[in-house]
């Protein structure tokens, strides 16, 4: 079966620049050309065989299912949505950059991931063992991780016993803050 392709903004901007870069600053329009010519193929390729490449292992990224696949010294970064038999390419980076930290800050901006994690997480959350996501449920998992973390650890008390150790050098911070004086 095959999919369709769907490129964020983003990464037509990534291909386009890389391939620009190759072009007009390394002076290379062969290696730009043959750069080209190799994304065009492996996406191709991704039509027909989009489970090949493996997921991310990184612990945030991983809840995004996004996979990726080397093309020279670039990596593509792409998410498959099965229910609707499409394939999503995130970004297009260079592999000695930072990708996890510039795909982290991404993927919480991206319409199209965040629409299609969220109903990943609903429609399979036996298989995690989740409890049903209804009022509350769909309510928290909106909320970014980092503000649910700080909300439990400001409303812990005996229902929360771990929490509390956290709580006293936050209140502690908190006071200190309060204290200050700013002239």
């Amino acid at each position: 079966m095959t999919y369709t392709i769907k490129y964020s903004t983003s990464s037509k901007i990534d291909i386009k620049t890389s391939i620009t870069y190759i072009n007009n600053i390394l002076q290379n329009p062969f290696a730009g050309n043959r750069l080209r010519i190799e994304v065009q193929a492996t996406v191709r390729n991704l039509k027909e065989y989009p489970y090949k490449h493996p997921i991310i292992t990184d612990l945030l990224l991983t809840s995004y299912k996004i996979r990726f696949v080397q093309i020279k010294n670039y990596l593509l970064f792409y998410t498959v949505t099965e229910e609707i038999k499409t394939i999503y390419i995130v970004r297009f980076l260079y592999s000695r950059r930072n990708w996890q930290r510039i795909l982290k800050s991404y993927v919480q901006y991206d319409e199209y991931l965040s629409k299609n994690t969220a109903y990943y997480v609903h429609e399979n959350q036996e298989e995690y063992g989740l409890p049903t996501l209804d009022g509350w449920g769909v309510f928290l998992l909106s909320i970014p991780i980092h503000l649910f973390i700080i909300i439990l650890i400001l409303t812990a008390d005996d229902v929360f016993p771990p929490f509390t150790i956290i709580q006293i050098p936050l209140n502690s911070f908190l006071n200190a803050i309060s204290k200050l004086s700013f002239r």
